[in-house]
């Protein structure tokens, strides 16, 4: 078999704690490994370098999500996909952990949101679901973004 990876781009993730604005640029429904629910949140950076946040989804952990969407200005009912090309301020944090081999590692987390001016506060109107093409339901929040 030969594969041909010369298209396929790398993936170069945040490495340096400190401030970073980072735009949501994917949003997921995913299941943990313990059967949770949650949102796996991508995010990048002017230097195009990802920042992947997990929100679980259970009663206890809800809170953690609700002061995410209120730094990127969302209201309390939420689409998902209203997320997507909003602007946030994160503070990220190295934090020590013990792998499941043992070892120690490190990894980088958010310990605060703020709030961009780069993102608007939503139009008082749910977005408009717009057909394309395709036949693809996509959802335009028509909030005017900057981009990277």
């Amino acid at each position: 078999m030969v594969l041909d990876l010369t298209k396929v781009p790398t993936r170069e993730y945040i490495q340096t704690p400190g401030k970073h604005l980072l735009k949501v640029i994917g949003v997921e429904e995913d299941v943990a490994k313990t059967g949770n629910s949650l949102l796996k949140i991508t995010m990048m950076n002017e230097k195009k370098q990802l920042y992947i946040e997990d929100f679980y989804l259970s009663e206890k952990a809800l809170f953690k999500l609700k002061i995410f969407t209120k730094a990127l200005k969302m209201p309390n009912v939420v689409d998902t996909n209203m997320m997507l090309h909003r602007y946030v301020n994160a503070t990220l944090v190295e934090e020590e952990y013990i792998k499941q081999d043992g070892c120690k590692a490190k990894k980088l987390t958010c310990n605060t949101w703020e709030s961009d001016a780069r993102t608007n506060t939503l139009p008082s109107t749910p977005p408009v679901v717009v057909k394309t093409p395709t036949g693809d339901m996509s959802y335009y929040d028509q909030t005017p973004v900057e981009h990277f």
